[in-house]
């Protein structure tokens, strides 16, 4: 099925630049919009109704779905509280959109276990597209990533590369550019880090980093084909 959905991230107290970034994310006509945590500022009650009340307003009036993995700071206490069930469902999940399988992992505490892990091969096998908060650990991305998990969930992805449509995550401290372009992440599957700021960085062999103020990226679906936008937020 041929279509497009839009990813942004950390929009934890920047409701309002998120809400001025709306009208760019829908020049791409998008069933879907995932956002790849730190919904909120601090975890609590109070900030998730916030969130919500500005995410739910997209899909009220525009018609487009919202799926959220969780963030660093939507935990509390330490734990990711109930109430982002209660608004958000799930935080490990797959839904189908597009033609194709979504599969979202919690590494809101920098660490997918093994029961994450697991869930995860048993769903990647058809073609997919995985998205959770931390990168794994390699190379430069080391200094901001998951604690643990990363060998087997890398292991994962290079032995179902020709399934995984793509990987977007969010949790990552702004790279000098230079030096992410010449070594960064590599991968063998198109993967993206899309929410510093509403910065998107291409982590994959498939190109370099793309920076964008205030934007995200677009994801499209042709025939099969997948293809890759930044977005960069109008002045």
């Amino acid at each position: 099925m041929d279509g497009s959905f839009v990813i942004v991230g950390n929009i934890a107290g920047k409701l309002a630049e998120f809400e001025k970034l709306v009208p760019d994310l829908l020049k791409y006509s998008p069933q879907l919009m995932l956002v790849t945590g730190n919904i909120t500022e601090d975890g609590t009650d109070e900030s998730y109704r916030k969130s919500y009340a500005a995410l739910s307003q997209v899909y009220k009036r525009y018609g487009v779905a919202i799926e959220v993995t969780p963030g660093s700071k939507d935990r509390y206490n330490d734990k990711l509280p109930d109430t982002y069930s209660a608004y958000f469902g799930e935080p490990t999940a797959t839904f189908t959109a597009l033609g194709t399988r979504f599969i979202t992992l919690d590494s809101s505490s920098g660490v997918l276990g093994n029961k994450q892990l697991e869930f995860l091969e048993k769903n990647l096998t058809t073609n997919s597209f995985i998205f959770t908060h931390y990168p794994p650990s390699v190379g430069l991305w080391a200094f901001e990533s998951m604690k643990e998990g990363s060998p087997r969930f890398l292991s994962i992805l290079a032995e179902r590369a020709h399934l995984v449509k793509g990987c977007f995550f969010g949790g990552i401290k702004t790279l000098h550019q230079e030096k992410l372009a010449s070594e960064g992440m590599m991968l063998n599957v198109p993967a993206w880090v899309v929410g510093n700021g509403g910065e998107a960085f291409e982590i994959s062999k498939f190109g370099y980093s793309r920076p964008g103020k205030c934007g995200g990226l677009a994801v499209m679906v042709r025939s099969g084909q997948v293809s890759f936008e930044a977005i960069t937020a109008a002045e």
